[in-house]
């Protein structure tokens, strides 16, 4: 973890619009602006063999997204989303299947100090028990009455809550609603 940037612990699934979306966030915690910032993210699966040596491993860009916008400022932590669509290589994976399965997100965050005009790039990684299915992060921006102002409590910055997630793979999740909008096309 760079100085400035702050990785939230865990990884999240959710369900946004009716799609599965794996989601992280990344914060600045320093005084100064970060801009002209790019993430990026990899899943990386391993296959070991007895004795723990890894044999074979599999390197896979996700396509990611930042919530807000795609020039990032951060004058608030970012949410980074990736959605596990027919691209993803989570389209095919249940939340049972996760747990049971040896992969890890690589994180890379980079930007420029817009005081200084150096260079910055943050790292981070969620491996399989890191990455929670059904939860939501609690938001840690709120508006403040004595100060007259809204104010970042970053104690809530690693806190979540559960949400309704269908425990099913992404590729089933379709297949219903699929089924559903063919049953009743006045919903679509």
């Amino acid at each position: 973890m760079h100085r400035l940037l702050f990785f939230q612990k865990n990884a999240a699934i959710n369900q946004r619009d009716g799609q599965l979306c794996l989601i992280f966030r990344i914060d600045n915690v320093g005084k100064s602006k970060i801009i002209a910032t790019k993430v990026y993210a990899s899943l990386i699966r391993y296959e070991r063999k007895i004795n723990d040596i890894i044999i074979n491993y599999e390197q896979i860009n996700l396509h990611v997204k930042v919530d807000t916008c795609d020039d990032i400022i951060f004058l608030k932590p970012i949410s980074v989303v990736h959605k596990i669509d027919k691209c993803s290589p989570f389209y095919d994976i249940s939340a049972q299947e996760i747990l049971q399965t040896e992969l890890e997100i690589v994180v890379v965050m980079e930007g420029i100090i817009e005081s200084t005009g150096q260079p910055l790039q943050g790292i981070s990684s969620y491996t399989s028990p890191e990455i929670l299915w059904g939860r939501r992060f609690l938001e840690v921006i709120h508006f403040q009455k004595d100060k007259q102002g809204f104010i970042k409590d970053f104690s809530k910055f690693d806190g979540k809550y559960r949400v309704n997630t269908p425990l099913c793979r992404a590729k089933e999740l379709d297949e219903y609603y699929e089924k559903r909008r063919k049953a009743s096309p006045i919903l679509t």
